[in-house]
């Protein structure tokens, strides 16, 4: 998709972090706005604040993980707009570090119902919608390198992204024959709002008594360390680096140079029939 001016561009989790700056981007393109996110004062003044830069902005509170919430979204979108030409997929969450049995099934409600039953209902309302028109349209799933590669101590998020990867390769092969285009973003370490993403959980997905967070040797800590702080890319450069797929009608966003080298030694040790490292 070449142009984006007059586009209309869906973004969930737009209120911080990629999603934000996905927004911001697409407004200086010209793009008219379908902003959604689970916290609504963040998201109003997200919305306010395009605005007032000139943006042509609609925004609704949704919680991704509830299709019924994310349905209420497409039917708002089409009623303000006539259409959706763009389907940014992006809202994320990630919980506390730890082994994958020690973590308690809220964890693992929570995550998947954000980060891949988000994507889901997005596809199941807006895809129908975008193939009626017969128009150029893209779908954007943001997935995660976690979606790629795995290390300990990361299970629910790691599972989600895994899921999400798959949703888009799928998603890719089913739309080949249509005007829609599928990309499927996969960033490394981008300092953004997830790491706090607790203050969102749901009350009845919370555990009172759940485990403490225990990072595993050879995992992720849940911080930022300096190593992760090294190679950090701005959620500014990701959204740059998505737009520009979107009209190359690319499907890999692979946004950091450290991507290759991850890639290769878990397809080498696939290919040799090794344990996974």
């Amino acid at each position: 998709m070449q142009e984006i001016r007059d586009r209309v561009a869906v973004v969930t989790g737009a209120a911080s972090g990629i999603g934000l700056a996905l927004a911001q981007r697409l407004a200086s393109a010209g793009a008219r706005l379908v902003l959604a996110d689970i916290e609504g004062s963040a998201l109003e003044a997200a919305a306010e604040a395009l605005e007032r830069g000139g943006a042509e902005v609609f925004a609704r509170r949704t919680d991704v993980s509830s299709a019924e919430s994310v349905e209420g979204l497409a039917r708002e979108a089409l009623n303000r707009f006539g259409s959706v030409d763009l389907l940014f997929a992006n809202a994320g969450v990630i919980q506390a570090m730890g082994p994958t049995w020690e973590r308690p099934v809220e964890d693992y409600e929570w995550v998947l119902g954000v980060n891949l039953w988000g994507p889901i209902h997005c596809v199941r309302s807006f895809v129908p919608r975008m193939l009626q028109t017969k128009q150029p349209a893209h779908i954007v799933i943001t997935a995660s390198m976690s979606g790629l590669s795995v290390v300990p101590g990361n299970g629910p998020y790691q599972i989600s992204k895994h899921g999400a990867v798959a949703l888009a390769e799928t998603l890719r092969l089913e739309l080949n024959e249509s005007a829609i285009g599928v990309s499927c973003l996969c960033p490394g370490f981008v300092p953004t709002g997830i790491l706090h993403a607790e203050r969102n959980r749901p009350s009845h997905l919370r555990r009172e008594d759940a485990p403490p967070e225990r990072p595993l040797e050879g995992g992720w800590t849940g911080e930022p360390t300096p190593e992760l702080e090294a190679i950090a890319r701005a959620p500014e450069e990701i959204a740059e680096q998505v737009m520009t797929a979107v009209r190359e009608d690319r499907f890999w966003i692979l946004t950091h140079e450290d991507a290759r080298a991850r890639l290769l030694s878990r397809f080498d040790a696939l290919l040799e029939s090794c344990r996974p490292h």
